[in-house]
């Protein structure tokens, strides 16, 4: 008898301090089919990220120590995160993706805005279930590893803490070595996004933070060079 394995749809964890908002999008999201939690309180949401692993964060971020909630949350082996920003808070949806979160919205927001943001995120990122491609799973260069797997990047043996969007931009560089792609090429391949949506600027710091944990000397970067008045390129130098 032959067995079937059937994937699990992906799961999303939420933590908003408005509970009521939380669950009507937590409701939306178990209506298009995907696994969803909700977590009362922001200690309890980062016990169960540690204890579910869930393929996707959402994340209402408080007014009031927003950074701080953020800066504990994009770190190098967490999901993906989207963050949900309130108009009289202390952070802007531009300074929260240069923070690290993988996508943001500003309140108020359709729920149809908010779903179609979590099915694009599920849809690039690897584990869920969700993605469309297959891609190698280690990329290794000369003092460079990047384990698409298990999402972690070696430089000369010792751990880079990327955060999962720095990891995205990197291993899709270096998936297409000595190629040259402008910011918006890279917006619209990464993000998923455009101009009018994310500024170019964004791929401009995330490649600035990328270099300061792989690059032996930031100035004078030697994986990802620029290409003046175009954008970025990946040399892949001598492949180990």
């Amino acid at each position: 008898m032959t067995s079937t394995t059937l994937s699990q749809p992906a799961s999303v964890l939420i933590y908003d301090r408005d509970e009521a908002a939380g669950n009507l999008l937590a409701r939306r999201l178990v209506r298009e089919g995907y696994r969803t939690e909700m977590a009362g309180r922001f200690a309890d949401f980062l016990e169960r990220v540690e204890r579910i692993h869930p393929d996707l964060l959402v994340v209402g971020l408080d007014v009031r120590g927003a950074s701080r909630q953020l800066e504990v949350l994009a770190r190098q082996d967490a999901p993906p995160l989207v963050v949900l920003l309130w108009a009289e808070g202390e952070l802007e949806v531009a300074d929260a993706l240069d923070a690290g979160a993988d996508d943001a919205l500003e309140r108020p927001f359709s729920p149809r805005l908010f779903v179609a943001r979590v099915r694009a995120l599920l849809r690039r990122s690897p584990g869920s279930g969700q993605s469309t491609r297959a891609p190698d799973q280690m990329l290794d260069f000369a003092g460079l590893c990047i384990d698409t797997q298990s999402r972690q990047v070696l430089v000369d043996g010792v751990n880079a803490p990327l955060t999962a969007r720095e990891f995205d931009l990197l291993a899709y560089l270096a998936r297409n070595p000595r190629q040259v792609f402008t910011r918006h090429d890279l917006l619209a391949h990464v993000w998923g996004a455009n101009e009018g949506w994310i500024s170019s600027a964004t791929v401009t710091e995330h490649v600035r933070r990328i270099r300061q944990h792989i690059e032996r000397d930031p100035s004078r970067p030697e994986w990802i060079v620029t290409v003046r008045s175009v954008g970025y390129r990946f040399e892949p130098g001598v492949t180990a």
